[in-house]
Order: C-alpha cells, then sequence, then structure tokens
C-alpha cells in the first residue's frame, strides 16, 4: 500500500483524525518546551562527547584523569555519542530523540491498550492523556534519558502482553542499561 492510498482508504475516519490531532498535540507541547536543558543532562552529554572523540568514558580529558562513573545512564550516554558521532549537537540529539521516543512510547500505549480492551477509544484516550500531560511534555525534551527509558518500559509491558517473554526480557535489559530504576 502507497502512504496515497492509505490516506484514501477506510482510515480516513473521525477516529483517524482524532489521533493524528492527539499526537501533534503532544508534538507541539514537546516543542514548546525546547527552550532548555536540565543541568543534568550536560553530565551524559560530556561523558558522550569524550566517548565519541576516542578518551573513553571519562567526564575530564588528560593524563593522570581519575576515572568515576559519575553517571546513571549508561544506554543513554551511548546514544548520545553515536549522535555526537553523526556530527550532531547533543542538544538536537537529546531533545529530538527525547520527542521521538516520546511519541513512540505514545503510539505503543495506544496499540496496547487498544489490544487489551480491544477498544480504539480506550487506546486513544491512554496516548492521548500521556501525550497531553505537560511533565511528560516537558521532560521528554531536558535532555534526559526519561523519554527512552519510559519508551522501552511500555514497550517491554506490551511485548509481555503479546507473550512475546524473550523480547520483553530484551527490552527490560535496555531499560536497566538505561536507569538503574529500569533494573
Amino acid at each position: 500500500m502507497r502512504v496515497a492510498d492509505f490516506f484514501r482508504s477506510r482510515y480516513r475516519t473521525p477516529f483517524f483524525y482524532l489521533v493524528l490531532a492527539c499526537f501533534g498535540f503532544q508534538l507541539t507541547l514537546t516543542i514548546l518546551q525546547c527552550h532548555n536543558l536540565v543541568d543534568d543532562a550536560y553530565i551524559s552529554a560530556r561523558y558522550a562527547r569524550n566517548l565519541a572523540q576516542g578518551f573513553g568514558l571519562v567526564y575530564n580529558r588528560g593524563p593522570g584523569v581519575e576515572r568515576v562513573e559519575g553517571y546513571s545512564n549508561f544506554l543513554w550516554v551511548l546514544v548520545l555519542a553515536l549522535g555526537w558521532e553523526t556530527g550532531l549537537s547533543m542538544r538536537f540529539t537529546a531533545q529530538f530523540l527525547g520527542a521521538g521516543f516520546a511519541i513512540l512510547a505514545s503510539v505503543i500505549l495506544f496499540l496496547w491498550v487498544r489490544q487489551s480492551t480491544g477498544k480504539n477509544w480506550a487506546g486513544l484516550c491512554a496516548a492521548g492523556l500521556a501525550g497531553s500531560n505537560i511533565y511528560f511534555a516537558v521532560w521528554n525534551v531536558q535532555g534526559l534519558e526519561t523519554p527512552l527509558f519510559s519508551l522501552l518500559l511500555i514497550a517491554g509491558l506490551y511485548a509481555l502482553s503479546l507473550g512475546r517473554q524473550r523480547l520483553a526480557i530484551f527490552l527490560a535489559l535496555l531499560a536497566a542499561l538505561t536507569r538503574p530504576d529500569g533494573a
């Protein structure tokens, strides 16, 4: 099916447009919060930059520098280092991925609740409530690992509800590497 066919197909219903509006609202709220990063985000960004530049997982560079694990979000540091390697700024990488992970988490939440209840409106309500929560929108773009952790947690629980235990375990492992409270 081509994209044009999708928009002309049976999916073009008022419900479809309501879902689009919900995610559009979430995206708008998120974009409006992009004016700054939380100071803790710069800790992860510095470790990521030093890793990407070949100095390893260190906060300070140079000979005789003590190696201290001053971050608690290993997977997020690796993701930021990949962003640095591609030439993107840490701020853009952290905020863009944060917004993307949050929207994906909302989509998976929609699918999970719809699958669990058999009702489209229930999935829309769950995703809409998550997406329109101002705290969710604010913390999605503050540069921390919260949106990635939320995505992994929701995706893992959804996988478990579908009987996909191995995938759920893998996602739980990634969540534990993202935040210690994921363990």
